[in-house]
């Protein structure tokens, strides 16, 4: 794929720059500082870039019968992100603004949703459920609706809702159990992929700005060709990838420890391992034992992984100050994260009981699920034994199921197999309707968090490190944050380095906390607020 170039800016010395992970983040800030004649180099344990690590390829009827590329015939390959990797524009500014400038091709999807509950009929008033929930459920989600656009349009959300929990929104203002319990938790869950207690202690300013942008006319969108795309458009200008390479310490270059004396290898590496290559401050050293010098580091991994980095290499800190370690350490420890099981397959019992109620977004709670089998995961993918372990509290963790089918038609709609994507399934799919499984950590937020994320900023760049990734940026850990961090980090180094003319290839928002214009004006505001009255009392009154 080609990429549109961008202008280097000038007079810029050949610095080098290390980044420790191949997701969005790590890919987006190579991709900013390689643009402008970094030399950059991109480490990455495992043998794909991690944007799309887990993507799988999923084969459909052809449009046109014939052979495809590998002699099948009538059938076409599509490829299958793992996570989704679906995003709403709305909300997304930074992101959108990154695939234009790269032209990368992207499709508004199919919105629907549905929700079910296992072991039990379906949500809205169907096979005997009372319609009066249905009824209770939209009055709810109006009246939240009103409140979340007020406090937007108004500027209050974040003075109004300053340390309340998402736990304490719903008492302060009253929203009805059967929108929360019944719609909201549920689909949360899955947007947070998490348990529903831990959702509800995410700070409520965090969901409901994201509420504020991509509801109610959010459009669901998906890269159309897949995140390998992206991938590819991203490493263009970047000079080494180094795949299946783990990075085991980080050293000032002139304090880098003797790898007998650390006795790091079961097996002592070969002689050449040990040679320093390159120029720079900091030095890079890969679990193969290899050295390499840089200007700056750049982490591109969860909070909790460099944490882990940055543990192994307390003992001889950089720039001569283990407070900086400590301080970084610390900091990086305030960020929670929970695992995630996300399973590719072909099982339709994975979906609601009745299936006129199949939509693109399929959400479930459990009550009543028995959660003897939740314990913890140990690896990164499973099989699909009975005795399967997983990683989170089935009895409180609602599952979502994509069907891939209705969100990837563009061309045509995809016939034949009905191909799903179930985020934290409650049970396993059969074996043999099982494509693939994988597990995924992901960051939640928490009050403290929130504040740890204001914090990061007075660390970035000590000790020539610097921190990019859904987490390290305020809001639900999303691709929009990989990226605005990115950008960040980039134009930090940049700074530091005394980089005159730095340049950001694609228009990046002025305020990406901003109001998104949803509505046009008040009157809309006022209009829902008639309309959500008016349900919520005449849910009251029935």
């Amino acid at each position: 794929m080609a990429t549109p170039s961008a202008p280097v800016a000038t007079e810029i010395p050949q610095k080098r720059v290390a980044v420790v992970g191949s997701g969005l983040a790590g890919l987006s800030v190579a991709y900013l500082l390689a643009s402008n004649g970094f030399v950059v180099h991109i480490y990455e344990k495992g043998p794909r870039l991690g944007l799309a690590a887990a993507s799988i390829i999923v084969r459909v009827p052809a449009e046109n019968a014939g052979q495809d590329r590998n002699g099948h015939i009538g059938e076409e390959d599509l490829i299958m992100d793992v996570p989704m990797r679906s995003f709403f524009p709305e909300h997304y500014s930074y992101l959108t603004a990154l695939y234009k400038h790269l032209h990368i091709p992207y499709h508004t999807s199919d919105n629907s949703i549905s929700f079910s509950e296992y072991r039990s009929a379906d949500l809205f008033g169907v096979d005997g459920r009372s319609p009066w929930r249905a009824l209770k459920t939209v009055a709810g989600y109006l009246k939240f609706l009103a409140i979340v656009q007020y406090l937007s349009l108004t500027g209050k959300i974040r003075s109004e809702l300053e340390g309340l929990t998402l736990d304490d929104f719903w008492v302060r203002y009253g929203i009805s159990r059967e929108y929360v319990e019944g719609a909201f938790i549920p689909l949360f869950c899955g947007v947070c992929t998490c348990e529903s207690d831990t959702l509800g202690q995410f700070p409520a300013v965090t969901i409901l700005e994201y509420v504020s942008r991509a509801m109610p006319f959010g459009r669901m969108s998906f890269v159309t060709p897949g995140v390998e795309s992206v991938c590819e458009a991203l490493t263009q200008p970047v000079q080494q990838v180094y795949l299946r390479t783990a990075v085991a310490g980080i050293y000032q270059s002139s304090s880098s420890p003797s790898l007998e004396k650390q006795n790091r290898f079961p097996t002592p590496p070969p002689d050449d391992t040990l040679t320093t290559t390159g120029t720079g401050k900091v030095t890079v050293e890969t679990t193969e034992g290899i050295r390499r010098r840089y200007d700056h580091v750049v982490f591109a991994t969860q909070a909790n992984q460099a944490a882990r980095i940055l543990k192994g290499t307390a003992g001889v800190p950089l720039d001569g100050d283990a407070k900086i370690t400590a301080d970084q350490i610390r900091l990086l420890e305030r960020f929670q994260y929970a695992k995630s099981i996300v399973t590719c397959h072909t099982d339709a019992s994975l979906m609601p009981q009745n299936e006129s109620m199949w939509r693109c977004m399929n959400f479930f709670t459990h009550t009543g699920i028995d959660d003897a089998t939740s314990t913890d995961a140990d690896s990164t993918s499973t099989d699909n034994s009975a005795d399967f372990q997983f990683p989170y509290a089935t009895h409180k963790t609602p599952t979502c199921t994509h069907y891939f089918n209705m969100s990837h038609n563009t061309r045509k709609p995809i016939k034949g197999t009905d191909y799903f994507q179930t985020t934290n399934p409650y049970r396993m799919p059969a074996p043999d309707k099982t494509i693939a499984t994988t597990w995924f950590e992901r960051a939640v937020v928490t009050l403290d968090s929130a504040k740890a994320v204001d914090d990061l900023s007075a660390l970035q760049g000590l000790g020539r490190r610097w921190f990019v990734g859904s987490w390290a940026w305020e809001g639900i850990p999303l691709l929009e944050g990989c990226v605005a961090s990115a950008v960040e980090v980039a134009k930090g180094i940049a700074e530091q380095e005394g980089v005159d003319g730095f340049y950001v290839p694609w228009n990046v928002p002025a305020d990406s906390v901003g109001k998104q214009g949803l509505f046009s004006g008040y009157w809309i505001l006022w209009t829902l607020l008639a309309v959500a009255c008016a349900a919520y009392l005449a849910s009251v009154i029935i």
